[in-house]
């Protein structure tokens, strides 16, 4: 006769949600006690589950496994009681989607018996309910949900308050659609997002993955994943789809998750000529340029040092950045920095208040030259920077901040007349961008003649 088994107590729900939803630390991770067969999670799904960012950024190539997980924390957190929003591209991107999180949710109901629903077909927020339909799973006696939307028409989702959005794609939707429609849904409730895609060229998807490698920005995390972190993608199948693909662009885009410049990105070759040596103090015998371009509260006002001694490949080597602060603190700084480097010429923007802050330096014996920054002017200085990137003829410093401005840098050219202008994106800064084109532009002066300067300018450089 064979032993019997020994009595195993069963677990209530309550008891499978608390191991389920166990705080970071304890035992057991949250993501391994839920037994769903969705596979073992990765190191990097496990890691993005884990994290306690409000907002994370998946920069993710094919088949790595971003959807599976979307769906996974989508329905925890639904489980919880949570309102969850799962924002699609296209109709097509919401049904692909929607198998996963269907099948989860399937999974949920078998596991803790708990009662769900799944609504298709239109519903009053859809104009073509047969053509755009909703998708939506309620988690009864747990108040929560997930709506599955395409968000081609945003402006339906307005009003709506939500605690978690995961963005389907989101390189490939309107920036607008996140600033304008979906952030608002949770504001006031520390509401979080999760936006995942394929890159699509530098643009607004990028700047939020900066975000996230900012340390400065201290809700926001990201990760960029090739699809050679799923184990199942094997070596011998990319070289096939290498071979397949009509460009290598293409290839590092959707597989290996790398942004690869658009066409409408101004600078190229960035972080390859972020190879400038900073300095403190001034080498011996060095010629320094400087720029300045001054911020209100809500911009920066940057100072850039170039080191000028071989005229054919400038190099920036001092950059300073800052806002919030008051003008004397800020004029105090740029005179700091002439002291110390004694630069040969000097440029500062006069637009704006730039006029009253140049007047005041001059006054004071800085002998700083306005640039006036038009349209004209700054096709100028920003086409003449765009030439040294190209040609690897200028060393930039690695500084996170330069390098982001430059490289989400965009020209706008419209149809009338072709009528071309160079701006950051909207919500974006580019005072580190003029702040080094301005420098670059004074070292094409002819070299600046010291008698020509206020008498008391020796003394304030000590020289």
């Amino acid at each position: 006769m064979g032993k019997m088994k020994q009595d195993i107590p069963c677990e209530t729900n309550e008891e499978k949600k608390h191991k389920l939803f166990a705080p970071v630390g304890e035992e057991q991770k949250q993501a391994s006690n839920f037994n769903l067969k969705v596979g073992k999670l990765l190191p990097w799904q496990e890691e993005v589950i884990q994290s306690p960012s409000r907002f994370k950024v998946l920069c993710v190539g094919r088949r790595a496994g971003k959807t599976v997980l979307g769906a996974l924390i989508a329905n925890l957190a639904a489980f919880q009681g949570k309102k969850v929003l799962w924002a699609s591209r296209s109709t097509k991107n919401m049904n692909d989607a929607w198998k996963e999180l269907q099948k989860i949710a399937k999974q949920i109901n078998r596991q803790f018996i708990v009662k769900t629903q799944f609504i298709e077909g239109g519903g009053h927020d859809c104009l073509r309910s047969k053509e755009y339909p909703n998708r939506d799973i309620d988690y009864f006696a747990h108040d929560g949900c997930i709506n599955a939307r395409d968000v081609r028409f945003p402006d339906n989702l307005r009003g709506s308050e939500y605690d978690l959005i995961i963005i389907d794609e989101a390189a490939y939707i309107d920036r607008e659609v996140w600033t304008a429609v979906l952030r608002p849904t949770i504001m006031g409730i520390n509401g979080k997002a999760i936006f995942m895609s394929t890159p699509n060229a530098k643009n607004w998807f990028y700047e939020l993955y900066l975000f996230g490698q900012d340390t400065d920005m201290k809700d926001w995390q990201s990760w960029q994943l090739p699809c050679t972190v799923n184990p199942s993608v094997t070596e011998d199948e990319l070289k096939g789809i290498k071979r397949e693909l009509s460009s290598a662009s293409e290839f590092q885009r959707e597989y290996m998750a790398e942004f690869v410049d658009g066409g409408e990105a101004v600078f190229t070759k960035v972080r390859e000529n972020a190879i400038a040596t900073p300095q403190i103090s001034p080498e011996q015998g060095h010629v320094y340029y400087m720029g300045i371009d001054w911020g209100n509260r809500k911009d920066y006002t940057v100072v850039s040092i170039i080191d000028n001694t071989n005229p054919m490949i400038p190099e920036l080597v001092y950059m300073d950045r800052f806002n919030q602060t008051s003008w004397e603190y800020q004029l105090k700084q740029v005179k700091e920095a002439v002291r110390i480097f004694k630069p040969s010429r000097i440029l500062g923007e006069e637009n704006s208040i730039g006029e009253v802050l140049l007047e005041t330096l001059q006054k004071n014996g800085v002998p700083v030259e306005p640039f006036c920054t038009t349209n004209m002017s700054k096709q100028k200085i920003i086409q003449q920077l765009r030439f040294h990137l190209e040609t690897n003829t200028i060393k930039l410093l690695d500084d996170f901040h330069l390098l982001k401005e430059l490289e989400i840098y965009i020209e706008d050219r419209t149809p009338r007349k072709n009528y071309v202008t160079y701006n950051a994106p909207t919500g974006g800064h580019d005072d580190c961008v003029m702040s080094l084109a301005i420098a670059l532009e004074a070292t094409k002066y002819k070299e600046f003649k010291i008698a020509s300067v206020p008498s008391n300018f020796r003394s304030l450089i000590g020289v």
